[in-house]
């Protein structure tokens, strides 16, 4: 039994400089996440790891009620699927990028258009942060031309009544900018 694992975190960059013209076809954005939310993310989370919860209530106390900063929600039409991003000045932050797994084409729309809302805004670059080893990543870096570098590593405390090992603990655990990085 283990009482936490640690897992390494990198940086994941791409420039904004050739941004699609527009969103991705039946894809959305808004403030905040669809009313519908709550209902989409029961079939998306079991097919999660346990560490994160990213129901409606959760979406909309992190990112929605912060009016220090700047939020957009990327929608999906065809699937349980969604993004946000934080707006800064000259960096866009992606902070969330949930997709169920396997659906290399949709993480890939999200990212399309997390870049195109990102130029949009002004930011000449795109951040994220996920442990390279995660789909995700995998996705992010090879096929959407996002470039990596090691960054700090993060503590990972398992579910209450679980007891996973280290390498399950490797496998599965997600991490995002809004479990750590709060922009």
């Amino acid at each position: 039994m283990i009482a936490a694992a640690l897992s390494q975190v990198h940086q994941l960059r791409r420039d904004t400089l050739d941004p699609p013209l527009s969103l991705p076809g039946e894809m959305y954005m808004s403030e905040y996440p669809t009313v519908d939310w709550d209902e989409r993310w029961p079939r998306l989370a079991g097919t999660q790891d346990g560490w994160r919860a990213r129901d409606g209530g959760y979406l909309t106390r992190r990112y929605t009620e912060r009016p220090d900063k700047r939020y957009s929600f990327l929608n999906c039409g065809w699937t349980d699927a969604l993004a946000v991003v934080e707006m800064g000045p000259h960096t866009a932050h992606l902070m969330e990028l949930l997709a169920p797994p396997g659906e290399a084409a949709t993480i890939g729309r999200l990212a399309l258009a997390a870049e195109y809302v990102a130029a949009q805004a002004g930011a000449i670059e795109i951040e994220a942060w996920f442990p390279v080893w995660t789909e995700v990543a995998q996705i992010l870096c090879a096929g959407c031309r996002y470039r990596g570098e090691p960054g700090p590593r993060l503590r990972k405390i398992p579910a209450a009544g679980s007891n996973p090992e280290v390498a399950d603990l490797r496998e599965s655990s997600y991490y995002s900018m809004g479990d750590w990085r709060v922009h």
